[in-house]
């Protein structure tokens, strides 16, 4: 909080220089306040086009807020204009890949996520088919009638109610 507040001070005196925002936007980042150096980083480019360094700050707060293929694409500009002045870019090498890293993570995540539904899903639709088949059988024994006839167009209607959430679920993750 005490580097925020001294960048913030100093961008005051010198409303121009990329490096105080370049730098705030690390202390942003470091206290957590992602859009803040998502902000920063972005007036640093907008202040200096050409600068990797500034590319990388964007890419690192693209990559804290989850924006992962922006982070990437910062982070490919960053080695780019790196490269074509002289820099050593293996810090902005190492941002691109923890970038590719949280793309892979957050993809799989989202496929757990989705597989876990569809878990829960088709394990709710056995306990109806089980409660129905249940209650068929409390009729039996109380003497009712139940026909096989009911009892499978229940259970089929059951069924395709399963479908249908599935289907909503496939069709809600894609």
């Amino acid at each position: 909080a005490q580097a925020v507040k001294l960048y913030s001070e100093a961008i005051e005196l010198e409303p121009e220089n990329e490096i105080l925002y370049s730098n705030r936007s690390v202390a942003y980042l470091a206290n957590d306040s992602k859009s803040k150096a998502l902000w920063d980083a972005e007036k640093c480019i907008t202040l200096k086009s050409n600068w990797a360094k500034g590319y990388s700050r964007l890419g690192a707060a693209q990559h804290a807020l989850g924006r992962f293929a922006a982070a990437q694409e910062s982070y490919l500009r960053a080695i780019e204009l790196g490269t074509l002045q002289g820099e050593n870019i293996s810090s902005f090498q190492n941002g691109l890949d923890a970038a590719k890293n949280g793309e892979i993570a957050a993809a799989e995540a989202r496929k757990a996520d989705a597989e876990r539904k569809r878990q829960i899903e088709t394990e709710a639709a056995r306990i109806k088919i089980a409660q129905a088949a249940a209650e068929r059988e409390e009729e039996r024994d109380k003497g009712g009638e139940v026909s096989v006839d009911d009892f499978f167009k229940e259970l089929n209607e059951t069924q395709e109610e399963g479908k249908k959430k599935k289907t909503k679920t496939y069709e809600s993750n894609n």
